[in-house]
């Protein structure tokens, strides 16, 4: 059988015919699936070991790719940019012509990376809370409509849904991953509209599978207390 197929990734930039080499990547076929794949792959040197080069006879694969190049100097380099950023929140009254606010005014297109570093930034700095009640408060001033206050694409609502992900997501998958693949493997049904069980199936002993799964989430979040970060309990 097919065991692993090799992948040649190169740059073109529109001067050089051939492009330039980035790195060749091996997939093992056996963990992709059938329909969808979302893994990380490192690029590695060009294989020079013919029994590990790819038989181009096998058939062809359609990939979706991302690729990404940051460069990233020396942190000595954004003394002056950090300095800047604290702006926003060292003088809370002029929130609106801070640097950061402006700088997502003029880039709106980029409105969800700002607020990824803006976070990631603040957070490091151990003044996100700051950072987010500043934003929050300038989105109070600025809504006209209470009933779509923090609904908008701002700054503030991006912020905290990427302050949710960073801090939430490590802390959800602690407490909910154990129960919810323990649901998976053992894959009870817990299907109680009569209307659609299945022959073989019974309402009572469906409704006890789904009444256990449920008392097992739930306990598991109530007894996580103590492991809630703080700066989603706070």
């Amino acid at each position: 059988g097919i065991n692993a197929e090799y992948g040649d990734f190169f740059h073109y930039n529109g001067l050089l015919k051939e492009g330039t080499f980035l790195g060749q990547v091996m997939a093992n076929l056996a963990s992709v699936s059938t329909t969808w794949c979302d893994k990380w792959y490192f690029l590695c040197p060009k294989s020079t070991d013919l029994q590990l080069q790819p038989n181009h006879d096998l058939g062809s694969l359609r990939l979706c790719i991302q690729y990404q190049e940051d460069i990233i100097l020396p942190g000595r380099c954004y003394t002056e940019l950090l300095e800047l950023l604290k702006t926003t929140i060292q003088s809370p009254q002029e929130v609106e012509s801070s640097a950061l606010v402006v700088l997502t005014s003029v880039f709106s297109e980029q409105l969800i990376n700002i607020a990824q570093s803006a976070v990631r930034i603040f957070l490091h700095l151990g003044r996100i809370e700051e950072l987010l009640l500043a934003l929050t408060d300038l989105d109070m001033i600025k809504t006209s409509n209470p009933n779509t206050l923090f609904r908008a694409n701002s700054l503030a609502t991006k912020g905290v849904d990427e302050l949710m992900k960073l801090v939430g997501r490590p802390y959800l998958r602690s407490v909910l991953k154990p129960s919810l693949d323990k649901i998976h493997k053992e894959n009870l049904s817990c299907e109680i509209d009569p209307a659609r069980l299945r022959s073989s199936d019974s309402l009572s002993c469906n409704l006890q599978n789904l009444t256990r799964n449920i008392d097992n989430v739930y306990t598991a979040i109530v007894r996580s207390g103590d492991r809630c970060p703080r700066l989603l309990s706070s």
